[in-house]
């Protein structure tokens, strides 16, 4: 007993030394099914760090990962689902065991996408947004594409704002849908901020801006780092409340003024069950659920079921 397990002791550190020795894959992406956060030509590395990851690291929801489709190709999905989890898909959201899975800020930073919108400005600190048109979950870059579009409901407002010169205490406030959220800030400075509809609640976050905005592909979002882990602000959004969250106002304040440096409005993926039915799934315990970033364009769990635990190749890393 002794000697087999030290015999699968030697094997796995040699195992994990080859490993550290083999140079990272760098993989350009392929179709439009990762959009907007990846487009035709990104170039995704998987070192070594991530492979070892795929053998022994703990899976961890939202993670982007290059999996073995069905057809033996590499594809590039996200994880939505864990094993022995009860996946669904209703009225564009992911459900996990019946409950509506809220997406976290740095998430939705990947999966959003900017929305055409009006600004009419009251002054430097107070702006108005207002969608231009309906909002659909459409793809531009699917030059030609023919699919029904339908209408996305979940989106919001996102703006960067900076207090008075040598302002101590000032406030920012975001309003739509009848909701408004207003933030008393006891340090000048610019802070970020962002608030919408999403998976059935009214969510909203402000974060002090440091540094430069992430590179982000063409009609993906570019909101400042520093964006919090989790929704600071999160309420049911009642029935009663205004749908129509693509109208909001941004303003800001203090004794020595203010004003609103940047602002726009994002919308969230829709997401869409296959075309061939099925609304609902369970994992078994040893598989787990991909998603791509873009349903109308992606081939996943949707049509193929849960995958195989063995079929996920390592999470990846964007260059």
């Amino acid at each position: 007993m002794l000697r087999v397990v030290r015999r699968g002791m030697i094997a796995a550190v040699a195992a994990g030394v080859m490993i550290t020795l083999l140079p990272p894959w760098r993989l350009r992406v392929e179709g439009l099914s990762m959009l907007p956060g990846l487009q035709p030509g990104s170039v995704v590395r998987i070192g070594w760090r991530e492979r070892l990851a795929a053998w022994w690291g703990a899976l961890h929801r939202y993670d982007r990962w290059v999996v073995r489709a069905p057809n033996g190709g590499l594809a590039v999905k996200r994880l939505a689902g864990l094993p022995g989890e009860r996946i669904g898909i209703r009225d564009g959201d992911l459900l996990v065991d019946g409950e509506p899975l809220l997406t976290p800020p740095p998430v939705l930073s990947e999966l959003a996408s900017a929305v055409p919108a009006s600004a009419t400005r009251g002054g430097d600190a107070h702006v108005r947004l207002a969608a231009t048109a309906t909002v659909y979950d459409d793809c531009p870059q699917a030059v030609g594409e023919r699919r029904l579009l339908l209408p996305v409901v979940d989106g919001g407002a996102w703006g960067v704002v900076c207090g008075g010169r040598g302002e101590s205490r000032w406030w920012v406030r975001a309003s739509l849908g009848g909701r408004s959220v207003t933030w008393r800030l006891h340090r000048g400075g610019t802070v970020a901020v962002v608030c919408g509809r999403l998976d059935g609640r009214f969510v909203a976050a402000a974060w002090p801006v440091g540094g430069t905005p992430p590179h982000r592909p063409d009609g993906a979002l570019a909101w400042p780092a520093g964006i919090p882990a989790a929704w600071p602000v999160n309420l049911a959004w009642e029935s009663t409340v205004a749908a129509d969250p693509f109208t909001a106002t941004l303003a800001t304040g203090g004794a020595a003024g203010g004003a609103v440096l940047d602002c726009g409005l994002w919308r969230d993926l829709l997401h869409r069950p296959p075309a061939g039915g099925g609304t609902e799934w369970t994992i078994d315990h040893a598989a787990v659920w991909v998603l791509g970033d873009n349903p109308a364009a992606s081939r996943d769990s949707r049509s193929w079921g849960a995958i195989g635990r063995r079929l996920l190749v390592a999470p990846i890393a964007v260059e």
